[in-house]
């Protein structure tokens, strides 16, 4: 969820903040032409990134568990606003991570970095600041192989 969540939040700002908490965003977000371009430019340096590192995207493996989401996700409200976890938890935990390790293995990542910009100028608050980085996790200046192996096997 982590490029959705931005790129909807990011382009259904003005409708988040005018819905005054009544928003939805699995209902009225914007999932148009224009959200479907840019959640797609984000999910292919999202999978350049899984490629040069080997690994399977999750979203793709033949056998995923089922979803333990309610049936009734298009009634939730949210987000209420844009310090919301959609936004504000998904970009320190997760896509600051993706564009810091796409720059630490040579994989651009334009089109995450200019959202995770933008969230920052509307939050008030440098996510490329605050948020994950390959420095901060310990992996830095790892080699692919050497960042697969820690995953499998953990600190030396």
């Amino acid at each position: 969820n982590l490029v959705t969540h931005l790129a909807l939040c990011i382009l259904s700002a003005t409708w988040i903040d005018a819905s005054q908490g009544l928003f939805r965003m699995h209902l009225q977000a914007g999932r148009s032409a224009s959200y479907g371009k840019v959640r797609d430019a984000m999910i292919k340096e999202r999978e350049a990134i899984y490629k040069k590192m080997g690994w399977v995207d999750p979203t793709k493996a033949a056998s995923r568990p089922p979803t333990k989401e309610p049936p009734g996700i298009f009634l939730h409200l949210g987000p209420v606003d844009l310090m919301h976890r959609f936004l504000h938890e998904d970009i320190q935990v997760g896509d600051r991570l993706l564009a810091s390790l796409g720059d630490m293995i040579g994989v651009p990542t334009p089109t995450i970095k200019s959202f995770i910009q933008l969230a920052s100028i509307v939050n008030g608050i440098d996510y490329f600041e605050i948020g994950r980085t390959v420095e901060k996790i310990g992996i830095a200046g790892m080699s692919i192989e050497e960042i697969n192996k820690f995953l499998v096997n953990g600190p030396k």
